[in-house]
């Protein structure tokens, strides 16, 4: 396993969402990273979210990559990002 990749053993929750020119939006509350989620949200326009991963920790997460890694399957256009951030 990749140092950055993230674990999808557990369910990752989705604090924010990002959508270009509109910026870091919060998520829906409840709202967790799998592939169906992934995929919504890809059709409504975000491209990154911020998931929880430690009680202190995020990480941002490419959509793109993430269905790309995990579905086989990602769009026609990348997000811009270099997939996986982590940030305090």
């Amino acid at each position: 396993m990749r140092r950055h990749a993230v674990d999808i053993s557990r369910r990752l929750r989705i604090t924010d969402v990002y959508a270009g020119a509109e910026g870091w939006r919060p998520a829906e509350r409840g709202l967790c990273l799998a592939p169906d989620t992934a995929s919504q949200l890809r059709a409504l326009g975000y491209s990154i979210v911020r998931v929880r991963i430690g009680w202190w920790r995020r990480k941002e997460v490419s959509l793109f990559r993430y269905l790309e890694r995990h579905t086989g399957r990602g769009s026609n256009h990348r997000s811009g990002s270099d997939g996986h951030h982590e940030q305090r």
